[in-house]
């Protein structure tokens, strides 16, 4: 049962009135939110009339929910970040549809160039799960040229276990430990050179950053709009003055494969 709205409005004016300049819309899955007709995109944008809230960031869309509307609020909704965080999970269609989900390879690539061509400097980022009962040396070579076409910008992964009370964990774990970290190392390499190339693209340009603490005496720790908190990189700052829980403008001068270096502007 969703919270209603009247709920989370409240929450985030408090969030807000408390100093917060970002706010997460966050769930196991907020593109099937709806309360009486409302609808995520009209959610968002009541939230977004708050005074004094700067950001607001979408956290995990399902791949099959995610409406032409919700694509619409990113592209057009000045506080909307453009970032969308799409849980794929995989993208065989049998271990797809074992999971209990529809999707393919050419589907989610669609979804992907939709998502780009709407709205050009978006970042996506996607988690996946590796070693899940039935998977196959061809199910993974399909996953890893799924990574290298859509070229997402960030990604993160995770090796199946089972979990008490869920269909899978009625199926043979048939995949060897050893199996399913070599599967990991390969995946995470193969994206670390995918990240390093994007991040590298920024040096030289100028972004927002949201400074949120001090990592040594003109050193400070920030995130862009690119970056979620906790699960993506960040932005260490050059700054004489402290500028703690403010957003800033920052020109970047170097990269590294999940982060990025720059100097205040």
């Amino acid at each position: 049962m969703p919270f209603p709205p009247e709920f989370i409005i409240s929450e985030a004016r408090n969030a807000v009135k408390d100093g917060a300049l970002e706010l997460n819309i966050i769930a196991q899955d907020i593109a099937v939110y709806q309360w009486e007709g409302l609808k995520l995109p009209g959610l968002v944008e009541r939230i977004s009339e708050i005074g004094g809230v700067r950001w607001i960031r979408l956290l995990y869309c399902h791949p099959d929910h995610i409406t032409d509307d919700i694509i619409r609020l990113i592209a057009e909704n000045e506080k909307v970040l453009p970032y969308i965080d799409i849980p794929f999970q995989h993208v065989n269609s049998d271990i797809l549809r074992s999971m209990g989900r529809t999707g393919s390879p050419a589907r989610y690539l669609d979804l992907v160039s939709k998502l780009r061509d709407n709205v050009p400097d978006i970042n996506i980022r996607s988690t996946f799960m590796l070693g899940y009962p039935g998977e196959r040396d061809k199910h993974f070579r399909e996953l890893i040229s799924f990574i290298k076409k859509a070229k997402l910008d960030k990604v993160g992964c995770f090796t199946y276990s089972p979990e008490e009370d869920t269909k899978a964990a009625l199926l043979k774990n048939d995949v060897p430990p050893k199996e399913k970290e070599k599967r990991r190392d390969e995946l995470m390499q193969v994206q670390m050179e995918i990240s390093r190339e994007r991040l590298a693209s920024f040096v030289g340009k100028e972004l927002d950053v949201l400074v949120e603490e001090k990592y040594d005496e003109k050193t400070y720790i920030g995130r862009t709009k690119y970056d979620a908190p906790e699960v993506d990189g960040v932005f260490y700052l050059t700054a004489d003055e402290n500028r703690i829980n403010t957003i800033v403008r920052a020109r970047v001068t170097d990269s590294v494969e999940y982060d990025l270096i720059g100097e205040l502007i």
